[in-house]
This record gives structure tokens, sequence and C-alpha cells, in this order.
């Protein structure tokens, strides 16, 4: 499989490359499909990737005589860097981990015999994740110095599934659970507990 971005995509294409052709590619297996195409890539089989190819490969030719110096700009574009290869196994590896995770809690909810209303609100809340910044927060954890004082409404979920577990870390360990006063309460100390410390776990700061 071919996973790849088109120019279109990149931050700035200041040769006008043809927008549809391949910025950015990685050969991948099955597995890192989903996670290619959460972040923006699409995905294409080796025979499917090289129609793909043919069917721009006028419209690039042409570019490429009236450009034919820029051949190499190309390459290094396409070609990832060793520092480049390794961040993108890193956040594969972050984003199947996320995926476990997720998995895990699903069954953990099952189990705990959570309801409907529970449920949506276990999601609101960690979609919509409100955090006072005191100084007592960032006394405990420096990262948050520069917001005392601030009130921030983060996406935790979304950090999660998309593997930025350092910022999912520091998110959920200041996090406030559900006082339990209602009956859809579910969010509990125990399960922002058990996130933070698997997470914790997997990056090696617990």
């Amino acid at each position: 499989m071919i996973a790849f971005k088109t120019w279109n995509q990149a931050p700035s294409n200041p040769k006008s490359v043809p927008s549809e052709w391949p910025w950015i590619q990685e050969i991948i297996t099955n597995e890192e499909i989903v996670g290619k195409l959460e972040t923006g890539y699409q995905v294409l089989s080796d025979e499917a990737f090289a129609a793909y190819i043919d069917a721009r490969q006028e419209s690039y030719d042409a570019w490429l005589v009236a450009n034919p110096n820029e051949s190499d700009f190309i390459i290094n574009q396409m070609i990832l860097t060793p520092e480049q290869s390794a961040q993108l196994e890193t956040d594969n590896a972050q984003r199947k981990f996320s995926s476990n995770l997720m998995a895990v809690l699903k069954v953990l909810n099952k189990g705990s015999g959570i309801n409907l209303a529970q449920s949506l609100w276990v999601h609101h809340r960690l979609r919509a994740l409100e955090i006072v910044v005191t100084s007592e927060l960032a006394g405990a954890m420096a990262v948050f110095t520069p917001l005392v004082g601030q009130t921030v409404v983060i996406d935790a979920m979304n950090l999660v599934i998309s593997g930025d577990l350092e910022t999912a870390y520091f998110t959920i360990s200041a996090a406030t659970p559900d006082d339990m006063s209602e009956d859809y309460h579910a969010l509990s100390a125990q399960t922002l507990g058990f996130m933070r410390n698997q997470i914790g776990i997997y990056l090696g700061w617990e």
C-alpha cells in the first residue's frame, strides 16, 4: 500500500509543481491505513497508485520540460530524511498505542455497566475538557506555568486518538473528575488515573 500527500497539501509550493503530483509518499502496511487516512494521507494499492501516476504523468512531464533543473527538487521533497522517517515511525507507534488504549477503555466501560447517558457525558467531557490553570497546578507541572490564570478547553479525546500523547498526559493529569453527584456522571478519578498512568508508562514517565 502507498500513502501519499499531494502538492496542494504542502505548506508551500514555490516551484509550482502540479497540485495533484505526490509531495511525500510512503510504503505502509494494512495496519497503518486508518492512521494515515486520519492524518490527511491518501492511501492506494500499488496498482492504483501506479494508475494515479499514469493519469497525471503528462502534466508533470510538461512541468518538468518547463523546469528542466527541478527534478532534484522533487526527489529531495519526496524522500524522507532519516530524522523524518524516525519521527513518522514514532508517530505511527503512538497512534497504534492510542487505538489500543481506546479499545481497552471501551471494554472496561462496558464491563462497568455504563449506560448511554453516562457514555454521552464522558464523550462530552473528554471532547471539551475544561482546565483552570492555577499556580498550584503550575507548581506541580511546570509546563502549565505560562498559562497561569487561564481557563482552557481541550479536546483530550482528539489528543489521544491522534497520538499526541505528551500533551494528552498533561491535560488528563490536570483534569477534574466528576464529583459523581449526578446519575450521568462517569468520568471518575479512577478512569482519568488509568488513562494518565497508561500513557505515562508508554512514554516512560511513570
